[in-house]
């Protein structure tokens, strides 16, 4: 993993869990991000732009954990699908068959 895979997937995880401490985790419960200690920057926008971060008005915002858990696994089966590609491909070139 490089450097800046490594600081967004911080930060990343860094506002998830702004949001679960705060228990904004509902409409209801929803809060500023000021309310929560963290600033609108590029990766709360993309956290929004997936459904994970929901607005609910007057700058109020909570944490969908379904669309979170559904957006990770769906990462994660993304990252796996490569692996084997590359896997299979690694082993074409070097001549093994299947």
């Amino acid at each position: 993993m490089t450097a800046a895979a490594v600081i967004i997937a911080k930060k990343s995880r860094q506002i998830i869990n702004a949001f679960i401490k705060a228990g904004a985790t509902s409409p209801a419960d929803a809060k500023s991000f000021q309310e929560m200690g963290i600033t609108d920057n590029l990766i709360f926008e993309i956290k929004k732009l997936e459904g994970v971060i929901v607005r609910t008005g007057q700058d109020r915002f909570y944490l969908d954990i379904d669309r979170h858990r559904k957006v990770k696994r769906n990462a994660l089966l993304i990252v796996f699908a490569v692996l084997v590609v590359v896997m299979v491909i690694s082993l074409y070139l070097n001549g093994v068959r299947i």
